[in-house]
């Protein structure tokens, strides 16, 4: 049986949406983890609402930030 994949927008989308939950998880916003990440507060969010694509470098500080493995956000993508 053949695994369906997510085209890359349907997957940036995902992928941003799986920061917001983890987020909700651990009791923060994404406006604490833009500063968190030494960025301005609105960095994640304006990313995530132009559906840019983030490199591995900053998927992997978003992950360590929010204290969990980088699989983890990419549940379901």
């Amino acid at each position: 049986m053949k695994k369906e994949f997510l085209n890359d927008e349907e997957a940036v989308k995902k992928f941003w949406d799986n920061v917001v939950d983890m987020c909700n998880r651990r009791g923060t916003t994404i406006t604490k983890l833009s500063l968190k990440l030494g960025k301005s507060p609105n960095h994640i969010s304006n990313l995530k609402s132009q559906g840019i694509n983030p490199t591995l470098v900053k998927i992997k500080n978003i992950a360590e930030a929010l204290h969990i493995g980088i699989t983890t956000l990419f549940k379901g993508i």
